[in-house]
């Protein structure tokens, strides 16, 4: 009998170490899953990262090469307008010769016309 008591405690022992052996295995196997999805969360998190750095560095390539166009027309146009000022002056001076042309001319065409009438009429007279 003390036998069979004997056997009957061990197996009982060896059951319960059983049932917290299984107990621990179920454990880790979700730590496992836990662990894998936090993993592969990871991973995705890396992946998404460094698809959106590349997508911003493409962006930025094209936005230095916007400036780079925008600063080449920019120096382009400067370029334009100097030589449009430039040609604006010239004018500018003409117009103002032109105008004291047109001004002498209308004061002294009636004044050496006039000279040239009495210097005709003098000897008549």
């Amino acid at each position: 009998m003390i036998v069979l008591n004997e056997l009957r405690s061990l197996e009982l022992e060896r059951s319960l170490t059983l049932q917290r052996q299984e107990e621990r295995l179920r454990a880790l196997k979700a730590s496992l899953r836990s662990a894998t999805a936090r993993s592969l969360s990871l991973e995705t998190t890396s992946e998404d990262f460094r698809l959106s750095w590349e997508a911003s560095e493409a962006s930025l390539s094209r936005v230095q090469e916007l400036l780079t166009t925008s600063a080449t027309h920019l120096s382009q146009a400067t370029t334009k307008l100097a030589e449009q000022q430039a040609s604006l002056r010239q004018l500018q001076g003409s117009l103002r010769r032109s105008q004291l042309a047109v001004i002498w001319s209308s004061v002294l065409g009636p004044v050496i016309g006039a000279g040239i009438v009495l210097l005709i009429w003098q000897p008549w007279n």
